[in-house]
């Protein structure tokens, strides 16, 4: 791929895909049609058995493309991160896409304010068929909200490529919450800033990472709190927040189980509570949770589907959402 040199800062798109071909033409066309002329794109096919290749061929001399043996999104990405020349550099995955003004928008702002290490949009959320149902705005950035659970960055994010070299890439242990455990270190390090409109657009489908949440995130949501309060290197302002701060992920996980599993979403909410009975009587919701998982499995579990389906209920008919 040929980039022509100039005074504005390169930036590096990445895309990391495995067996897409039917949905990452629209992610390949968002980032080629963008309005920002200096883009070096990196498309990473973490082994791909379907036609990745041929559809991806006619943007040959358009794109970087980096073939490797399966070994999951977060290996790919840093693939990507090592090949990454921009001063900037974003994560687009392969059944997403952006808006044509996004990363002229990030430029923008990262330019004007060097003291900020990333910047985050809010997005629309679309089906399989790129129909919008619902925009997601992100709440302007805390690290503290960010270290409750909150994954403030979404898609869309970019942040200052200089970080990868004192963070480190992904952690690739990390299946469900590598994204958040990724800014959770890159926030130790500076600000972040949220652009108040939709530039992305995140679909979801039922292959989507988003859509397998289980038991499986909630106990990779506890590892990460312990491994961020075992590091020296965390501002003394947080350690007053600890067990707070444990209660909140505990309650996350045990959301993680729900419906499906009420038995070890009980658990993960008498952690909670042994944590910080405190933060459970603030927060009614999560106290109504656990006291749910108190009745039977199956009557337990029969409530919380019912719960959430009137919540995405809810959700479609405000026409969208904060987060």
């Amino acid at each position: 791929m040929n980039i022509q040199a100039s005074t504005e800062p390169l930036v590096t798109i990445i895309t990391p895909t495995f067996n897409r071909s039917h949905l990452i033409i629209q992610t390949v066309e968002s980032i080629l049609n963008q309005t920002y002329p200096r883009i070096e794109y990196i498309i990473v096919d973490d082994g791909s058995t379907d036609n990745t290749s041929q559809v991806l061929a006619p943007y040959a001399n358009r794109i970087t493309l980096v073939q490797q043996t399966n070994q999951g999104e977060a290996q790919a990405v840093n693939h990507g991160f090592v090949r990454a020349h921009g001063s900037i550099v974003g994560v687009v995955n392969s059944d997403d896409f952006i808006a044509p003004n996004l990363v002229e928008c990030v430029v923008e702002r990262l330019t004007a304010m060097p003291e900020l290490v990333a910047i985050y949009p809010d997005w629309q959320a679309v089906d399989l068929e790129s129909n919008p149902f619902g925009p997601v705005y992100r709440r302007p950035y805390n690290y503290k909200t960010l270290l409750y659970g909150v994954c403030l960055p979404g898609p869309g994010t970019f942040f200052r490529t200089k970080l990868i070299e004192q963070v480190g890439g992904r952690n690739p242990t990390y299946r469900f919450v590598g994204d958040w455990e990724f800014w959770l270190r890159i926030g130790l390090h500076g600000n972040m800033e949220r652009i108040p409109s939709c530039l992305a657009y995140f679909r979801v489908h039922r292959q989507s990472l988003s859509s397998q949440i289980d038991c499986g995130a909630a106990s990779e949501r506890t590892t990460v709190i312990d491994e961020l309060f075992a590091r020296t290197d965390i501002p003394e302002a947080l350690r007053p927040m600890e067990l707070q701060v444990r209660a909140a992920t505990y309650t996350r996980a045990a959301a993680d189980c729900l419906p499906a599993k009420p038995l070890e979403s009980r658990a993960y909410f008498r952690r909670a509570f042994t944590y910080s009975p405190k933060y459970m009587v603030q927060h009614p919701r999560a106290l109504f949770s656990m006291l749910v998982t108190q009745l039977p499995a199956q009557i337990a579990s029969s409530i919380f589907a019912y719960w959430r389906m009137i919540k995405h209920r809810a959700a479609r008919r405000s026409g969208g959402k904060t987060e």
